[in-house]
């Protein structure tokens, strides 16, 4: 696979999916891709540019990964506010994003990054230079086993197969987070409608992934 992939992108939908779907919550970050090189790690936005210098304890952490992995997911910050609750805050990643690299290491120091993954495209160590063909289930699968053992802060997205469950995640992310929805018995095709999003509004959308096939965005 060669540097800079092609993110999947999403277009809307009118509500949430029935059938084999899995639905995982959509976090509220920077589209990030992190490849875990031979040697090192290299984080790619969603335009396809090295921003590994914006988040360094990214790719710090990053390098407990296996060689040749290479993770989908969104870089976010973590915030407490005065009554004590940590949330997630896009204002502090779009900082660290918009930030010069000597800036980047101070909000760093201030609020480390978390990497949520929602997708693995490669696993070379088990066999799997490129995964973006294989269906859903299998992806999720390969995710859960490459990040077991590696903890935050890098951890994968939370999903569910249970439409009841996830339709309670809806209700209680509504305004302030969103779903992602993935076509479990899809293949994937890695184009700029592989990904389907539902969202709670036309501003925080849901994304399902139509196996990183074709994609839709709730409004």
């Amino acid at each position: 696979m060669e540097w800079p992939v092609d993110v999947a992108l999403a277009r809307p939908v009118t509500q949430l999916p029935t059938g084999p779907w899995a639905y995982e919550i959509k976090v509220d970050g920077h589209r990030t891709v992190l490849w875990r090189t031979e040697d090192s790690v290299r984080l790619q936005s969603r335009t396809g540019r090295d921003v590994t210098a914006l988040w360094m304890d990214l790719a710090v952490a990053a390098m407990s990964l296996p060689p040749g992995v290479i993770l989908d997911g969104e870089a976010v910050v973590y915030v407490v506010d005065d009554d004590g609750n940590a949330r997630i805050s896009f204002e502090a990643a779009q900082s660290r994003a918009l930030s010069r690299p000597r800036r980047a290491r101070e909000l760093a120091n201030r609020h480390p990054a978390t990497y949520v993954a929602f997708d693995v495209l490669a696993h070379p160590a088990e066999g799997h230079p490129d995964l973006r063909p294989r269906p859903y289930v299998e992806r999720r699968q390969a995710l859960l086993d490459v990040l077991a053992g590696i903890g935050p802060p890098i951890e994968p997205v939370w999903s569910t197969t249970d439409r009841n469950e996830a339709l309670l995640w809806y209700a209680a992310l509504e305004g302030t987070g969103c779903l992602r929805t993935t076509a479990v018995s899809h293949t994937a095709c890695w184009s700029d409608v592989s990904n389907a999003l539902v969202g709670c509004s036309a501003l925080c959308p849901v994304r399902t992934v139509g196996g990183h096939g074709a994609g839709v965005l709730l409004q």
